[in-house]
């Protein structure tokens, strides 16, 4: 335990130890009025793509696509449209309207697991389907599990991040690092793959929750191009929903949460990712994203080092200052 909190710390200290101040400032985005809360947010290209959520409690509002152009530079306003969910081919489905799902971006789509919905608001029951958007076409899609494969429970208020790891073997490999950074606000990730005829590719990943009853601790990770869910080792503490992920490098993060009694904080779990290759007679590529060893948490308090209150249902970004 005493290496672990070790690696955790020089980990996060190596992140976190500021060489110089940093600042930012908030812009509120003038035009737009979207009042809701329990959706999710995906920015792709400069877009912020807006799905699902609720006005009033337990009444999903709707299930279209509500597009935002970003601002830039100097201007404050921006563009908006809504897109009416249709499916990718005629007579295909769409995802129904819902509450307290994630979404996760991998080139340009869009992935989007889970949420609460229906006439009694339980989670909804998709035996592990991945609803995919296609920016470039907004239209809808799905990707449901290999037949016989494990898949996460039903679940609400659980976090996801998505990473474009791993790539499909025939095409220009990029850096591990470089590929799990986060995309910048109009420009797609370089290596970002999108010719989702060859099957996809990324891992998008699901974590923790409000199944039909209690909470979870649990991180599965879908693998777009096989098609198959893979449990990962569950976080250590209580199990929580509205917990905040964030993926930057090969690492995971996750922070705060509600264990039913109460908000979750002053320590930053870490779990590190290792990708799996081959390389034979039939050439070299890459086969999958993997755990490399079990969690590790940073204990701030502890460290006696700055950090957030305890909190749940908060956003957590990475962002690169430099």
């Amino acid at each position: 335990m005493m290496e672990i909190g070790a690696t955790a710390t020089k980990i996060t200290h190596g992140l976190f130890q500021n060489t110089y101040p940093l600042k930012a400032k908030w812009n509120r985005i003038n035009g737009v009025q979207l009042p809701r809360s329990s959706h999710s947010v995906a920015v792709v290209a400069g877009r912020a793509y807006i799905f699902g959520g609720e006005i009033n409690p337990r009444e999903p509002v709707d299930n279209d696509m509500h597009i935002i152009i970003l601002p830039s530079g100097t201007v404050t306003s921006a563009d908006y449209r809504a897109i009416p969910a249709k499916p990718k081919h005629n007579g295909g489905e769409v995802p129904e309207k819902r509450v307290g799902h994630t979404a996760g971006v991998i080139g340009e789509r869009i992935f989007i697991f889970g949420g609460r919905g229906g006439k009694d608001m339980k989670p909804l029951e998709e035996n592990g389907r991945v609803w995919v958007y296609d920016t470039r076409t907004d239209r809808w899609s799905f990707l449901d599990p290999v037949s016989g494969t494990p898949f996460p429970a039903a679940r609400s208020y659980h976090s996801s991040v998505a990473i474009e790891k791993p790539e499909p073997s025939n095409t220009k490999s990029v850096d591990f690092d470089q590929a799990i950074d986060e995309t910048k606000i109009g420009i797609i990730a370089e290596g970002a793959k999108t010719d989702d005829e060859q099957g996809g590719h990324g891992t998008f990943f699901v974590h923790a929750g409000c199944p039909v009853s209690g909470r979870t601790n649990d991180l599965w990770a879908f693998d777009v191009q096989s098609r198959t869910w893979k449990e990962f080792p569950s976080a250590p503490g209580k199990p929580r929903g509205g917990t905040s992920l964030a993926v930057s490098k090969q690492r995971i993060y996750r922070y705060g949460g509600f264990n039913g009694e109460s908000e979750e904080g002053a320590y930053l779990d870490i779990l590190e990712l290792a990708l799996e290759t081959f390389n034979d007679k039939s050439g070299s590529g890459e086969l999958g994203v993997a755990p490399k060893g079990d969690w590790e948490t940073l204990n701030f308090e502890e460290e006696s080092m700055k950090h957030p209150g305890h909190r749940s249902v908060a956003g957590m970004h990475t962002i690169n200052t430099g």
